[in-house]
């Protein structure tokens, strides 16, 4: 080692100590602490809090854009709406259902499932967003928006189903 410092010029410090790595840091700490003895993890409670607030927002601002939709009519403005509502939906289904089987053993692998099916509702509601808002002035019909929510939502599917799938086969090869 000494002559490695030499060559170089530089010093080299010794690796950190080996407690270290198995403890989690402070700021992990909040993704897997349960609050007291109830088994409910912070992390749930914090995902849950805001997705409750903004699905309470939208169930109170419901008659006012209820009013502006039945003036406008058009079919986008009622799909953005129904979109906003299916993304606190299902944030708040997550989180419950999350808070619910952190309970048991099997915590982990639902939990990851319940990311997944989190991303790939996201993924289809944003893509749809951006194609219904590109191409605006262009999807009046109820059947151009339909061909578009099955579009986007079979695009989420297939990234979805790649990215268990390489979940999946990275889980199985580090186990080699």
């Amino acid at each position: 080692m000494a002559s490695l410092q030499e060559a170089t010029g530089s010093t080299v410090w010794p690796p950190p100590a080996a407690s270290n790595i198995s403890e989690p840091h402070q700021c992990l700490l909040l993704l897997y602490e349960d609050i007291g003895s109830s088994r409910v993890r912070y992390w749930d409670l914090l995902l849950l809090v805001p997705n409750v607030l903004f699905f309470v927002f939208l169930l109170w601002k419901l008659p006012l854009a209820r009013a502006k939709i039945r003036v406008t009519s058009s079919p986008i403005f009622i799909t953005f709406y129904i979109l906003v509502f299916v993304v606190a939906l299902v944030g708040i289904a997550r989180a419950v259902v999350s808070m619910t089987v952190s309970a048991s053993d099997a915590a982990t692998v639902a939990d990851k499932i319940l990311w997944e099916i989190t991303r790939f509702f996201l993924l289809a509601i944003e893509l749809s967003v951006v194609i219904l808002g590109l191409a605006f002035g262009h999807l009046e019909s109820k059947s151009s928006i339909k061909r578009v929510l099955a579009i986007t939502t079979v695009l989420s599917l297939a990234y979805s189903v790649t990215q268990v799938c390489g979940v999946g086969v990275k889980g199985h090869v580090s186990k080699l």
